[in-house]
């Protein structure tokens, strides 16, 4: 393989977050995965990575007595498009809900905005918005929590939890997440910026919120912002652009007809 060797802690990588955590072992029971091997399953406890589980064997020996080293991770390389399709999903789910609950007695709608300007970094980003019906503070703050959903996976297309937090983080570095329900008098949020998340080893945000003009609107709208240079560089050329137009128009087409099945939504 052409990986190189990963660097210590606080060296730049050449492949993003190919960092090498120390103190790897093995011992009876939890012998690592052979480097010519299909490796064993990877997992992690509360307590952090479990012994010899997660651990590459890298020179060969007998018993235990071989090198090792911890296996490292890698940004999920979630293409662009599907980044967006992502928080598209969330927005269907929600029109699901309503739709099974007998309260989607309105159009459904989600406004997908991208701006882009290789010179204007700060100023780029992607907002998704719709107006479903929300979530209250509580559905928020377990929203965005990592690997928590109250999805059924079967018959959800998001997975508002870990999807949104891969999606998110893959396109910037910014996220705010604003939400309403129908008889409030504002949007409530949060802010997750996660760089200051990771460098502060605090791993929760505080609710946030801005005034709503009429209490009956409802939604949620998404707002990436720092996006990734390689990210605004694909996003802001045409071809990419109807690529991922194409790619929406052919995911969400059973539902973007006029009898859409299970529902009817437009999407600008």
């Amino acid at each position: 393989a052409d990986l190189p060797t990963p660097v210590a802690r606080g060296r730049d990588a050449e492949i993003s977050n190919h960092v090498q955590h120390p103190g790897a072992r093995i011992y009876v029971g939890h012998i690592g995965s052979f480097y010519d091997y299909p490796a064993k399953a990877l997992k992690a406890g509360t307590h952090g990575t479990p012994g010899g589980e997660n651990v590459l064997r890298t020179g060969r020996g007998a018993g235990l007595h071989v090198p090792v080293r911890y296996f490292t991770t890698r940004e999920i390389a979630l293409p662009q498009e599907r980044c967006i399709a992502e928080l598209i999903d969330n927005s269907v789910d929600g029109f699901i809900d309503a739709m099974r609950a007998g309260d989607l007695d309105y159009d459904p709608q989600v406004a997908v905005n991208v701006v882009v300007d290789p010179a204007d970094r700060e100023g780029s980003k992607v907002v998704v918005k719709d107006n479903g019906p929300g979530m209250a503070a509580e559905v928020l703050a377990n929203a965005v929590r990592a690997g928590w959903t109250s999805n059924d996976p079967f018959s959800s297309l998001g997975l508002f939890g870990m999807g949104f937090n891969i999606a998110t983080a893959r396109l910037g570095g910014l996220t705010t997440i604003w939400t309403t329900i129908s008889g409030e008098d504002s949007w409530r949020g949060l802010r997750v910026d996660f760089q200051e998340l990771i460098d502060n080893e605090n791993y929760s945000t505080e609710l946030i919120s801005r005034p709503k003009s009429d209490a009956n609107i409802t939604g949620t709208e998404v707002i990436v912002e720092r996006l990734k240079d390689d990210h605004i560089a694909w996003l802001f050329k045409y071809n990419n652009q109807k690529k991922a137009r194409d790619f929406f128009s052919k995911a969400y087409s059973s539902m973007l007809r006029d009898n859409g099945r299970p529902l009817h939504f437009k999407l600008y």
